[in-house]
């Protein structure tokens, strides 16, 4: 997926919160694992209804439907 990020400090797990999923800069997202993220500096427009995606909270990043979108845990 990218050549750059340790698959070890990466999880899988599903956006459950907003419906639709943009990955608009500023948005606010819940995964199922109850933890809090915000979109960073990216505008993707994606409207994903519950996507699975790959975690990389040391990377700062999450990927959803081939794209890599920068990311900050809030809880």
């Amino acid at each position: 997926l990218w050549c750059n990020v340790s698959f070890a400090s990466c999880y899988e797990a599903m956006i459950t919160t907003p419906t639709p999923f943009m990955g608009n800069h500023g948005e606010i997202f819940e995964l199922d694992d109850g933890t809090i993220w915000e979109v960073q500096f990216e505008y993707e427009y994606l409207y994903e209804y519950y996507p699975t995606v790959i975690v990389c909270p040391s990377e700062g990043i999450i990927a959803v439907s081939d794209e890599q979108i920068d990311v900050i845990q809030l809880r």
